[in-house]
């Protein structure tokens, strides 16, 4: 989100279900924004120091990460 407007939750329930923050604690693993993962909706946390969280998801515009998976993580800070 770039305008500056602030982000939303999606409408649909069960996209707002899995970025919603109850799936936090989950944020184990340390992982670099837009790089390749593999499991949809896993949750991370960003290896640069941001104190950013990440999801992967398929991200809009985004290229092929790698020949096995479509998905990168998207990395923002808390949105709850």
């Amino acid at each position: 989100m770039s305008s500056g407007l602030g982000c939303t939750m999606p409408s649909d329930a069960t996209i707002a279900g899995y970025l919603s923050s109850s799936h936090a604690a989950s944020a184990t693993q340390m992982v670099g924004p837009n790089t390749a993962c593999t499991t949809q909706w896993a949750w991370g946390t960003a290896n640069d120091g941001s104190g950013k969280y990440c999801v992967c998801v398929l991200k809009p515009g985004q290229y092929q990460e790698s020949t096995t998976s479509w998905f990168v993580w998207d990395c923002q800070s808390q949105w709850w």
